[in-house]
């Protein structure tokens, strides 16, 4: 798969799923191309400008179970899984597991780079890392 599509700046990302366009004007609905699966609220910061800060009040994560059946539908019916969310993946304790299960189809995570090994990055296809910062 061409790095390009999962590039979210292209301007033309549109054209390289031009059938899923067309079935969408003829009133269907495609499978999604990227499966985005948020593992967990947790972060290990407490940015003060972080906009999902309010979000994490619970500190909450997916079972282990309902992640891997995320990914193993994502594997099913799409090209792509994104790892990412209102939190940081890898506060998640299953997300190696996850990673893993995943192989097979392009695995992408964004994360704040905090967390991130090169055990980890050797397994994903692509790392987005969030530089956001207060000034």
């Amino acid at each position: 798969m061409d790095d390009n599509v999962y590039n979210r700046f292209n301007s033309i990302k549109t054209l390289y799923y031009s059938e899923h366009l067309k079935a969408i004007a003829n009133g269907e609905i495609p499978l999604p191309v990227i499966w985005h699966v948020y593992p967990t609220n947790k972060c290990p910061h407490n940015c003060s400008f972080c906009i999902m800060k309010q979000d994490r009040a619970g500190l909450e994560e997916l079972p282990r179970e309902t992640l891997l059946k995320a990914v193993r539908t994502a594997k099913k019916y799409s090209e792509a899984i994104h790892f990412s969310g209102g939190g940081e993946p890898l506060m998640h304790p299953d997300i190696m597991e996850a990673i893993k299960e995943a192989k097979g189809i392009t695995r992408i995570m964004s994360t704040n780079g905090f967390l991130l090994t090169d055990e980890i990055a050797k397994e994903l296809d692509s790392v987005r890392i969030s530089i956001n910062a207060g000034t």
